[in-house]
């Protein structure tokens, strides 16, 4: 819990400093994350769930810098031992903390495609606590609904140099 206060206080203070910075333009909003596991988390469920918040400040009409946080969620079964020890039912969740830069076609075009990486630090809890290094790659879209709402949406993947995973 002490890491998601330190986050959320980072963040906090990037959206501030980002702020006062004369910027072209400075989204903030929220994604929704589906997830499918591979790597070490394959043996979970095969699917997770979380959301994350993020922050993007336009350098120009293509290039954005920016931060987010993040909570996914998974889950699976520990095995048991015949019906004297049934298995139980554990959450492994983990809590990306990134910073984002991204390349976008055209950022105040009604219709934009955009490329990014995201770099940081990756926490996990259940299954043994412990943090590690990551990488996001990802690939997205934003459409304007109005002058001051866009849908965004990206695919990505996370590359997380140990999971701390062993079910």
């Amino acid at each position: 819990m002490k890491n998601f206060k330190n986050a959320i206080l980072a963040l906090i203070i990037t959206v501030g400093l980002l702020s006062f910075a004369n910027a072209q333009r400075l989204d903030l909003g929220a994604h929704v994350i589906p997830s499918i596991s591979t790597g070490d988390l394959a043996d979970l469920d095969g699917f997770g769930f979380g959301f994350d918040v993020f922050v993007d400040y336009y350098l120009d009409e293509h290039i954005s810098l920016g931060a987010e946080i993040g909570l996914l969620s998974y889950s699976y079964e520990l095995p048991g031992f015949g019906f004297l020890v049934p298995g139980a039912d554990v959450t492994f969740n983990i809590l990306p903390i990134q910073v984002n830069g991204a390349y976008h076609t055209d950022a105040d075009a009604e219709f934009d495609f955009f490329g990014g990486l995201g770099l940081g630090l990756f926490t996990y809890t259940g299954d043994g606590d412990g943090s590690s290094f990551g990488l996001t790659p990802h690939l997205g879209s934003s459409i304007e609904i109005s002058d001051e709402l866009r849908f965004n949406g990206k695919i990505a993947y996370m590359i997380v140099t140990d999971s701390g995973f062993s079910p």
